[in-house]
């Protein structure tokens, strides 16, 4: 099914919480006056082509058709295996093959997801605002970021582990002698 979760992922999961991290709610103008009015203009073609680049700076493409291909072959060999199928990885690979047709190809399209995001991202960013975001994703410096994001990544882990470590070794001997003093546990370790 889903694959187990990598550095690969780890750094997949990090640019998208920097991603995300850039999405302060700041409503534009025109957003503001729509709303007021009650009614949503369609975003303009300029604001849709730098939906698009952003979309592509950062891959979300690629990214939101793979998860959405593996979450669909999740959830249809979830309903297999309810019904008392054993899932083998043959069967996998065809799931995952039958969900690419539909899920991966669909929400994978750049022009299909800048459709979902411009409407949703005009209520909040300007066009500025968005060709800002797209002009930062497409910078050297966000293409060093996405690149070095794994290597980033192996290095936290490693330094949280080194500090991990030996805290949970004294936790777990603080925690054992109270249960011990307090009668929870034996003697015994």
């Amino acid at each position: 099914m889903r694959p187990s979760l990598s550095v690969y992922t780890h750094a997949v999961a990090i640019i998208a919480v920097l991603v995300a991290s850039t999405f302060v709610v700041y409503a534009s103008d025109a957003s503001d006056a729509a709303d007021a009015a009650g009614e949503k203009a369609a975003p303009s073609p300029a604001y849709r082509a730098a939906i698009k680049r952003f979309l592509l700076a950062t891959n979300i493409p690629a990214q939101m058709g793979e998860q959405m291909t593996y979450s669909a072959t999740e959830q249809a060999l979830a309903a297999q295996a309810s019904n008392g199928v054993t899932i083998t990885e043959p069967m996998q690979a065809i799931a995952v093959e039958e969900a690419r047709k539909d899920f991966g190809k669909r929400f994978g399209d750049v022009d299909y997801l800048t459709d979902l995001y411009s409407t949703i991202y005009a209520d909040h960013f300007s066009e500025k605002e968005v060709t800002e975001l797209a002009a930062f994703w497409e910078s050297p410096v966000a293409k060093k970021l996405m690149t070095s994001t794994t290597a980033i990544n192996e290095a936290f882990t490693a330094k949280l582990e080194e500090a991990v470590t030996p805290m949970s070794a004294a936790l777990q001997t603080r925690l054992d002698k109270r249960l011990r003093d307090g009668g929870a546990l034996s003697n015994t370790p």
